[in-house]
């Protein structure tokens, strides 16, 4: 039986190998800023996670 975590992806290379490359529709997305529709979501949404990150 394989052990958990015995392969770690340890650089965003193995984790595309694993998962491939986001489709353009998902990477319009991205957003630099929360507009009025991010805004209007989050004041009425009761939990709400957001994530973020440097272009590195």
């Amino acid at each position: 039986m394989k052990r958990k975590f015995e392969e770690v992806i340890t650089s965003e290379e193995d984790f595309r190998k694993v998962m491939g490359h986001p489709r353009e529709l998902v990477t319009r997305k991205t957003l630099d800023h929360l507009d009025e529709n991010c805004r209007l979501f989050i004041d009425q949404s009761p939990f709400i996670v957001i994530s973020s990150s440097d272009q590195n």
